[in-house]
């Protein structure tokens, strides 16, 4: 395991940052492809998940994680990405989509929180906002008034259809001017104008009924997704689909179980299907004994060639030219480290060194903490990873 100190030292050389980060990196890496693979699924449990692997940090409720069939769950969102990209960290994500449409994966995330964070309500859709920091994308006060209800209105999972519509399910039930009882197990349609009760809790039981030939009850929705033009929702269930998925529609089945995703026992809550551009590249630090030691780690496709770029300060400048993330939260002209290493991922996909970070060369992040913020691109593909802010 190498030492990088400070970060300057490169495999297989180092580079002089003498133009703008992105587009340095844009004349190394040439073209981008999107990447393809096996299907991918970001989501958020219930619970903490803990380490559920050797190498593999610990993940809280908090986090976004991307998780696969074919693999052990790896950190997309942490609370140090969180940090990267503004001063908020959530305590829980309750609820997780990615909008369709235009713009890259970052301008596409939308989340909601289980509790109220930073002036920001756990009935609001969010997402990040250009320039860092988060934005309100669909009001709480919006939906109350859609449902005609002087309820307060938390979101328990929700997504978009092929429409572009917010489907949507409340974690409490609520009476509802439009449709009188409203259930936290019933799943909703708006549009921007009109609301619709897609289907009713007695519906989800039904499907769920015929997915596990029994007579289980759904009891209540967590996550909702939408993929080939099928709702798949996140059930509470008293039975073996407890925190599993199910496709409902005309052909109800279990498509992934709590168990399928390796998250060890925590339950799915929020959930989104990735997209072809999503990052496949993913970046986390342990950190320490002593402020700013510890181990960085960088995962992706097995022998790809991956540079680690770091700046002091914060900022931002989109990346729609690459697949990934889709923007840099990075001072692009930062003097305070001017060389990057690249590495070169083994067998296995991964990558890690002891890091040691030089104290004295420290920028303000988002939240005014001096510390260096970080992001992972694969050279070729230009796949972006989301940005890392160690602080001190």
């Amino acid at each position: 395991m190498r030492t990088l100190r400070p970060l300057s030292e490169a495999r297989p050389r180092s580079l002089r940052l003498c133009t703008p980060v992105p587009l340095v990196l844009v004349a190394l890496s040439g073209l981008a492809a999107a990447q393809g693979g096996p299907e991918t699924y970001f989501v958020s449990t219930s619970s903490d998940a803990g380490v559920l692997a050797s190498g593999l940090p610990f993940l809280e409720d908090g986090d976004l994680v991307s998780a696969r069939t074919d693999s052990f769950p790896r950190p997309l969102m942490q609370s140090a990405h969180w940090r990267a990209v503004g001063d908020l960290v959530p305590s829980e994500i309750d609820a997780l989509a990615l909008e369709p449409g235009a713009g890259s994966f970052s301008e596409r995330l939308r989340f909601s929180t289980l509790s109220d964070v930073g002036g920001f309500r756990d009935g609001d859709v969010l997402g990040l906002a250009p320039g860092g920091g988060w934005r309100v994308v669909t009001s709480e006060d919006v939906l109350a008034s859609a449902l005609n209800t002087a309820n307060a209105l938390d979101l328990d999972g929700f997504t978009y259809d092929d429409a572009g519509a917010l489907v949507f399910s409340l974690q409490s039930n609520i009476d509802s001017g439009v449709f009188g009882a409203v259930s936290n197990g019933d799943v909703l349609r708006f549009d921007g104008a009109q609301t619709e009760r897609l289907y009713t809790e007695s519906d989800i039981d039904a499907a769920l009924s015929t997915a596990l030939g029994n007579s289980a009850s759904a009891s209540d929705v967590h996550g909702l997704d939408w993929l080939a033009s099928e709702l798949r929702v996140v059930v509470q269930s008293p039975s073996e689909a407890d925190g599993g998925l199910l496709r409902v529609g005309a052909s109800p089945a279990l498509v992934v179980g709590d168990t399928d995703l390796g998250l060890g026992g925590a339950e799915l809550d929020a959930i989104a299907s990735a997209p072809d551009d999503a990052p496949r590249v993913e970046m986390w630090f342990e950190p320490g004994a002593t402020s700013g030691s510890g181990t960085g780690v960088v995962q992706g496709p097995a022998g790809g060639l991956v540079a680690i770029v770091p700046t002091a300060g914060v900022g931002f400048e989109p990346a729609l030219y690459m697949p990934g993330f889709g923007a840099f939260y990075l001072d692009p002209f930062d003097p305070s480290l001017l060389s990057f290493p690249l590495a070169v991922l083994d067998g296995t996909g991964r990558w890690s060194a002891s890091v040691q970070l030089p104290l004295a060369a420290a920028g303000p992040g988002w939240d005014g903490l001096p510390g260096f913020s970080f992001q992972a691109l694969q050279l070729g593909v230009l796949d972006l990873s989301a940005p890392l802010r160690i602080d001190f």
